[in-house]
């Protein structure tokens, strides 16, 4: 029985020929290229895990110690530190930093200290503190892989004549949020997809 096809069924019947005729090496290569896509890509800690900040209260001084993970460093001049009293006046405050190693910003377009490893602060006060008081601290890093986190801040509750320093607040900002959000890709008709769409017309 001799069966004659409508030209369009025709040029369908063409299309899903040529798709099965697709070499399976060619899906296989394009899905490795994928995966080893994502298995290169560089995983960024959250700011709390690079930046690890812990205060401490010795004669009378806060000490701000911060523990930066492995190449990730931190701005020197991004480190700011206010005071304020329980009743929310502002207390003024001496901040001594070390010096750190000298870099090239791209995004500053000039030179700028930043600190790697470790680093320690020292906030002091020209008039003693005897009642409990916050401690603001912000500051900002990035990673050598190319990330920068956005300014962070910290607040402590700080009871000189105890000696003690306890955190009121978590780090503020875009904590969980510092990775760039990834576009999601546009859509694409695979060739499964189309055989698919083409066998349901």
């Amino acid at each position: 029985m001799l069966i004659v096809r409508r030209p369009v069924e025709a040029v369908l019947g063409f299309i899903l020929l040529c798709l099965a005729a697709l070499p399976l090496e060619a899906q296989t290569n394009n899905a490795n290229d994928i995966l080893g896509g994502a298995s290169n890509r560089v995983e960024f800690l959250p700011v709390e895990k690079a930046y690890q900040l812990s205060p401490s209260v010795a004669a009378g001084r806060v000490l701000l110690d911060w523990a930066i993970a492995p190449d990730y460093f931190l701005y020197r001049e991004r480190i700011k530190v206010d005071a304020a009293s329980s009743a929310g006046v502002s207390l003024p405050v001496v901040v001594t930093m070390k010096t750190g190693k000298s870099k090239y910003d791209e995004i500053f377009e000039r030179d700028t200290e930043i600190y790697y490893d470790q680093t320690q602060v020292i906030v002091t006060f020209p008039e003693v503190q005897t009642d409990p008081f916050t401690l603001a601290v912000e500051f900002q890093g990035c990673a050598d892989a190319g990330l920068c986190y956005p300014p962070q801040k910290q607040y402590f509750q700080i009871d000189p004549v105890a000696g003690t320093a306890e955190s009121v607040a978590g780090v503020t900002g875009a904590a969980g949020t510092a990775r760039p959000a990834e576009a999601a890709p546009p859509a694409q008709l695979t060739p499964n997809l189309l055989v698919i769409f083409l066998m349901a017309l």
